[in-house]
């Protein structure tokens, strides 16, 4: 599958949440990993129903890029109750949480690539439990 392909397929499986089916979350793992060869690295963003929530997700979907978040990024994170939108960056290595009013719950991955031929684009809201 090219990296347009992939890029397509995401678009069409947005937005499924937890309702997404056994096969559209094998689709979505398959094509991230196609679009993750083209780009340099990732940001990970999640909107969940609330923080401890939003970081468990947020764990997983790095640990499965390769990343690692450390504890003391998690342990300076302010505590918010409520909704939250969190966004990781492993280049910077720098966590973010803020209060998310918005109805979206998933994860968000961008693609971010240094060179004019990579890949860049954000797909998302994918299942908070797809990894």
């Amino acid at each position: 599958m090219t990296t347009s392909e992939a890029d397509q397929a995401l678009r069409k499986l947005q937005d499924l949440g937890a309702a997404a089916s056994v096969e559209q979350r094998e689709s979505i793992r398959q094509n991230l990993q196609i679009l993750t060869k083209a780009a340099d690295y990732h940001t990970i963003g999640m909107c969940a129903d609330n923080q401890t929530m939003g970081l468990t997700a947020l764990h997983s979907y790095a640990k499965y890029f390769g990343y690692s978040i450390t504890a003391d990024l998690v342990t300076a994170l302010p505590a918010i109750s409520g909704s939250v939108y969190l966004k990781y960056n492993p280049r910077s290595n720098r966590l973010y949480v803020d209060t998310y009013q918005g109805d979206y719950r998933g994860g968000l991955v961008s693609f971010q690539s240094d060179l004019v031929d990579g890949y860049n684009g954000t797909h998302g809201h994918f299942p908070l439990d797809l990894f």
